[in-house]
């Protein structure tokens, strides 16, 4: 009986950096109605109209709970992240290691075309 070991390894690596020196703002709100939550994002404050709302929002803060701080007037609240749309711009680059390696009782052609770089 033969045993066969193989070794796989992945590595992909992603560089995003942030592509713009003009403050990070909300520039549209993705429905009509939006909710307002607290500064700590964790109580709803009040609904309001999307087209009530002057933007571009600048952003103050972004809180580990999926939540943008905003200030409309003189009051700070927070927003979820996934009802906005902002003018922050990535450039996204990648980089792929596919490596297969095996003993001399088994043989690969290895993983992918070389697709990632």
């Amino acid at each position: 009986m033969r045993k066969t070991i193989l070794r796989m390894s992945l590595l992909t690596v992603l560089v995003v950096p942030y592509a713009s020196a003009d403050p990070i703002a909300v520039t549209e709100f993705r429905q009509q109605q939006v909710q307002l939550f607290d500064a700590q994002g964790k109580q709803p404050v009040e609904r309001r109209d999307a087209a009530s709302i002057q933007l571009p929002l600048e952003i103050a803060d972004s809180l580990a709970g999926g939540f943008y701080v905003v200030k409309i007037g003189d009051q700070a609240y927070t927003v979820k992240k996934r009802t906005v749309r902002t003018n922050r711009v990535y450039e996204l680059s990648s980089v792929c290691n596919n490596t297969v390696a095996a003993t001399k009782a088994a043989a690969s052609r290895g993983l992918g075309n070389g697709e990632c770089e």
